[in-house]
């Protein structure tokens, strides 16, 4: 599933989309993959699994990036 800024101006109601066409119900976990810290606050509003990428914030769940893959695939809820 993919949404973009044509689907609205704010990152967090594009993240809403996504989740939207991903699962109308609403009922399956999500993991989020970012890189900044707009990531980790969008996320802990929504309520959604972040893995943050890189270098340029602080959180719990972070991989320095997606090498190897099953470091990354670890923190997938």
């Amino acid at each position: 599933m993919l949404a973009s800024s044509n689907d609205h101006y704010a990152r967090i109601e594009i993240m809403k989309s996504a989740r939207m066409r991903a699962d109308p119900t609403n009922t399956l976990p999500i993991t989020y993959f970012g890189d900044a810290e707009w990531d980790v606050r969008a996320c802990e509003q929504l309520g959604v699994n972040l893995v943050l990428v890189g270098e340029r914030g602080k959180h719990h769940q972070r991989i320095k990036n997606f090498m190897p893959l099953d470091a990354a695939l670890r923190y997938v809820k």
